[in-house]
């Protein structure tokens, strides 16, 4: 299993389809748990979803390096507007958008992003990157 989601509302087929090989950008509307399966050892699982719902692996679960066919992120082209804004645009349209006040992080969710939107820039170094 490479991600496990449980949403409190029932999905269409659409709507599955259209994120099950794509990571998610939280937060999202409805999504109750997002387990990644990211963390490189340990038994604990962390939640994406924002809700703090972390897991546990027990009885003998290991990790192992993923397989599945996730598509990559986007690379990201971003467009001065003016000196307090720009325009992020990524391809192909996949991915989350973060930002940092330096290139070693701490790396936060934009929240919200959408590709192609103006964002408001505040004053000094502003680093942005598209993440799975």
């Amino acid at each position: 299993m490479d991600e496990f989601r449980i949403w409190s509302v029932a999905r269409t087929q659409a709507e599955i389809q259209s994120t099950m090989s794509r990571g998610l950008c939280p937060p999202q509307t409805n999504l109750w748990v997002y387990w990644k399966f990211n963390e490189p050892s340990g038994a604990s699982v962390l939640d994406y979803s924002g809700n703090g719902r972390n897991g546990l692996l027990f009885s003998g679960a290991s990790r192992v390096a993923s397989l599945a066919p996730l598509v990559p992120p986007g690379a990201a082209s971003i467009t001065l507007l003016s000196p307090a804004q720009i325009r992020i645009s990524w391809t192909p349209d996949t991915g989350c958008l973060v930002s940092a006040t330096n290139l070693t992080g701490p790396w936060t969710t934009v929240p919200s992003a959408t590709n192609g939107q103006t964002i408001v820039t505040g004053p000094g170094s502003q680093f942005f990157r598209v993440t799975q």
